[in-house]
C-alpha cells in the first residue's frame, strides 16, 4: 500500500470514541457499556472495594486459555479504571449511590451500634433481597434486639441481575435461627383455572415453595393461544386479539396490557425486519420510544380503529405488582432473545455474581409466571406455529389452554392495500440467497399508475442501507402462490409459480428470466394426483426442513395444514 502512495496516520482513538458514541451504530458498543454498568453494580452490591481487583487478577493469572486470560485481563483493567473514576467522582460531588447507602449504613451499625425502640422489623418483597440488604437487616436486628417478619413470594423472584438471591428467602431458616412460616393462599385477581395452570408451571422447578392457591373466580379458558405463520400474519393476529377483547360485552372502559420480555419487543412487532411495516404503521401508533420506555416504564399504544381504548406496553419486569383487565404476551419465539431469554451472561460477571438457581431457566420460568398472572380475566399468548417458546409448548401439553382460531383473509387484506394505491412490505419464508442473513421481502407499490411487486433483501431496505444489494426481480405470480417460492438452483434468483400458456400446467420459473434468460431448470411442483380431503386443493410432495424427510402437504398451505405420510407408490 505504501508503494502505491497510501499514507498511514496515527489513529485518534478519542475521535473514534466520539463517532461511536454519537452515531450509536454499533450494537456491541452499547452492550459493552451495559456490561460495565452491571459489573460495577454487582461489585458494589457485594460490598467489595478496590482491593478486590488484586484477587481477580490472581485468579485470571492461573487460566490456561490464553484468549480468555487476555480478554478478562483487558476487561478488568478497563472496569477497574472506570470504577476508581466513578468513586472519585462521587467523593468530589459529596454524594453516594444506592449501594453506598446500604453498605455504609450496615458498616456504621457494626462499628457504632444502634439505639432504636423498635421491637419488630417488617420487610415486604423479601424474595428480592440481596446479601448486602440482608446484612443490613441482620445488623439492625442484632443491634436493637428486634424480631423480623418478612413477606414474599419466591415464585416472583425476578431480579437476580441486580444482585438479589432467592435463596435468602427460600432458605430463611439458614439465616435466622428460630422461625415460623405461614402461607397466604387466598388470591383475588386470577381465576382458579389460571392459578392451577400457572402454579403447576412454576412448580416444575423443585426448588420453588410448594403451595396451593385458591380463588373464588372461575373462567373456563383464561389462557388463550393464538398462532401465526410469519411476521405479517403476526401483526394481523395481534390486531384480531385486540378486536376480540374490545368486542367482549364486559370490556367497557377496560384496559389492555401488552407484555414482552424485552424493551424492543413491541417495536419489533410493529416493524418488519427493521423495515417500517406499512400495515402496522397505519393501524397502530406507539407514543414514545425505547428511551421513554426505560424512563417511564411503559409506552401508550393508539389503535386507530378504536383510539379511546387504553392500551399500554411494558416489559414483564416493569409489570411486577400490577394487574390489568386483559393481557397479551408477545415475542413467544424459540430464539435467543425470546421467552425464555437464552442469552448467556458474559463470563466476566462470574467474579461478582453469586451461585443462584440450579434448575434450567429458573428465573425465566418465574418471570413467565409473573406475566401469566397479571390479568384479571384472560391472558393471550401470541406465538408462532413453528419454533414457539418452550414455555408455550409446555403449557399446551400440561394446561387447559384454548387454541383461539382468529382467522383473517391475508390475501384480501393485501389486495385491499394495493387497491387503495398504498405500499406494503411483507417477509417471505426465504433468507436472502446472497448475504444469507437478510430476508427476502415482497414490496408492493404503485408507480406511474402501474402496480409493481418486487423481491428484495431486507438489508437492501433497512438502514444502514445497501448492506446487501440483492434484488430478486419482478414477482410476476399471484399472491396466493407466495408460499410456494423456492431458491433458483441456477442463479441468485427466486423460483415462482407460473402457468404454461398451452395447457395451464403450473411450473416454477426464475425471476431473473427477463434479465438473464435463466429458466431455473424448469423445476416443476411435484403433484401426487390426489386432492386435499379438507379443502379440495391438489396435494404436493414436500420436504421436512428439519430432517429432509418427505411428506405430503396441501398446496393451499398455510391456510390449509393437512398433511399425510409420503408413500413410495405416490407419483408426481
Amino acid at each position: 500500500l505504501q508503494a502505491q502512495g497510501v499514507e498511514f496516520n496515527e489513529i485518534d482513538y478519542r475521535e473514534v470514541y466520539r463517532i461511536l458514541w454519537e452515531n450509536k451504530t454499533i450494537k456491541e458498543w452499547e452492550d459493552f457499556i451495559v456490561l460495565l454498568k452491571t459489573f460495577i453494580e454487582l461489585f458494589k452490591g457485594n460490598n467489595y472495594d478496590e482491593t478486590k481487583f488484586k484477587e481477580f487478577y490472581d485468579y485470571v493469572g492461573g487460566l490456561k486459555d490464553s484468549f480468555s486470560k487476555d480478554r478478562t485481563i483487558a476487561f478488568l483493567k478497563i472496569v477497574e479504571e472506570i470504577y476508581n473514576d466513578y468513586e472519585a467522582y462521587l467523593l468530589k460531588i459529596k454524594k453516594i449511590d444506592f449501594n453506598d447507602m446500604i453498605n455504609k449504613a450496615s458498616d456504621c451499625i457494626v462499628k457504632n451500634g444502634l439505639d432504636l425502640p423498635y421491637k419488630y422489623i417488617i420487610v415486604d418483597e423479601y424474595q428480592d433481597t440481596s446479601f448486602t440488604r440482608y446484612n443490613l437487616l441482620r445488623n439492625i436486628c442484632d443491634s436493637i434486639g428486634a424480631k423480623i417478619m418478612v413477606v414474599g413470594d419466591d415464585w416472583q423472584s425476578i431480579y437476580s441481575f441486580s444482585g438479589c438471591d432467592v435463596n435468602i428467602f427460600t432458605k430463611f431458616d439458614n439465616f435466622f435461627d428460630v422461625c415460623e412460616t405461614r402461607y397466604i393462599e387466598k388470591t383475588y385477581r386470577n381465576s382458579q383455572q389460571l392459578i392451577d395452570a400457572s402454579s403447576n408451571f412454576v412448580m416444575k422447578n423443585p426448588d420453588q415453595t410448594r403451595k396451593e392457591l385458591k380463588s373464588s373466580k372461575s373462567l373456563k379458558y383464561p389462557i388463550k393461544l393464538v398462532n401465526f405463520d410469519n411476521d405479517f400474519d403476526e401483526i394481523l393476529k395481534f390486531e384480531l386479539i385486540i378486536k376480540n377483547i374490545i368486542n367482549q360485552s364486559t370490556f367497557k372502559n377496560k384496559k389492555i396490557l401488552i407484555l414482552g420480555r424485552n424493551n424492543k419487543d413491541i417495536f419489533n412487532l410493529l416493524k418488519n425486519f427493521n423495515v417500517e411495516n406499512e400495515y402496522g404503521k397505519r393501524k397502530f401508533e406507539i407514543l414514545g420510544d425505547e428511551d421513554k420506555l426505560r424512563r417511564n416504564k411503559f409506552v401508550k399504544i393508539v389503535y386507530r380503529e378504536s383510539p379511546d381504548v387504553n392500551i399500554e406496553y411494558r416489559t414483564v419486569h416493569q409489570s411486577k405488582g400490577l394487574e390489568c383487565d386483559n393481557v397479551i404476551l408477545i415475542n413467544l419465539k424459540n430464539w435467543k432473545a425470546g421467552f425464555p431469554n437464552k442469552m448467556v451472561d458474559d463470563s466476566v460477571l462470574n467474579f461478582v455474581k453469586r451461585n443462584g438457581d440450579s434448575f434450567s431457566y429458573a428465573e425465566e420460568r418465574r418471570l413467565f409466571y409473573v406475566a401469566l398472572t397479571r390479568t384479571k380475566n384472560n391472558v393471550y399468548l401470541l406465538a408462532p406455529y413453528f419454533k414457539s417458546s418452550v414455555f408455550v409448548q409446555e403449557l399446551k401439553t400440561d394446561a387447559n389452554v384454548e387454541l383461539l382460531n382468529l382467522e383473517h383473509n391475508r390475501l384480501e387484506t393485501l389486495k385491499n392495500i394495493e387497491k387503495n394505491g398504498e405500499r406494503y412490505v411483507i417477509p417471505t419464508k426465504l433468507k436472502c440467497p446472497v448475504c444469507k442473513t437478510g430476508v427476502v421481502l415482497l414490496e408492493s407499490f404503485w408507480n406511474k399508475g402501474k402496480l409493481n411487486r418486487v423481491l428484495k433483501c431486507s438489508h437492501n431496505m433497512a438502514p444502514p442501507f445497501n448492506r446487501c444489494n440483492w434484488e430478486g426481480g419482478y414477482y410476476g405470480s399471484e399472491l396466493e402462490d407466495l408460499d410456494d417460492i423456492e431458491y433458483c438452483p441456477s442463479c441468485d434468483g427466486i423460483l415462482i409459480k407460473r402457468y404454461r400458456h398451452s395447457d395451464g400446467h403450473p411450473f416454477l420459473g426464475c425471476t431473473n428470466f427477463r434479465k438473464t434468460g435463466c429458466r431455473g431448470k424448469g423445476k416443476k411442483l411435484e403433484y401426487i394426483g390426489k386432492t386435499c380431503p379438507k379443502c379440495g386443493k391438489p396435494l404436493v410432495k414436500r420436504v421436512n426442513g428439519e430432517d429432509n424427510s418427505l411428506f405430503v402437504g396441501c398446496s393451499g398451505f398455510p391456510k390449509c395444514r393437512h398433511t399425510e405420510p409420503f408413500k413410495k407408490e405416490m407419483g408426481s
